[in-house]
């Protein structure tokens, strides 16, 4: 029978997360974003996430396989910003 339908999730903006930003600390201002977030976590994530391109390759060989590629980094890094946004707009203090 085969593989009919495929996903493939992306990683997560991993540098963003509180565990690997407590176990990972920088006291160098210039190793996080605009985010907060850890520059050099995330350019792994990023990296790895570059995996879309090979799906891409995947669904032409395969044209009868639905292969969906989830970027759950975008989706995690759009969520951190309108969080920070909705929280500024609310007087809402952030603790991070």
């Amino acid at each position: 029978m085969g593989v009919r339908r495929m996903v493939i999730s992306g990683f997560g903006a991993l540098g963003c997360c509180p565990y690997i930003l407590t176990a990972l600390p920088s006291t160098n201002p210039s190793a996080y974003d605009a985010l907060g977030c850890l520059k050099s976590v995330n350019a792994l994530i990023v990296s790895y996430n570059a995996l879309q391109q090979a799906v891409n390759i995947l669904k032409t060989q395969s044209p009868n396989v639905t292969i969906l590629f989830v970027d759950d980094y975008q989706l995690s890094i759009t969520a951190i910003t309108h969080m920070i946004a909705s929280a500024k707009s609310s007087s809402l203090s952030l603790i991070y």
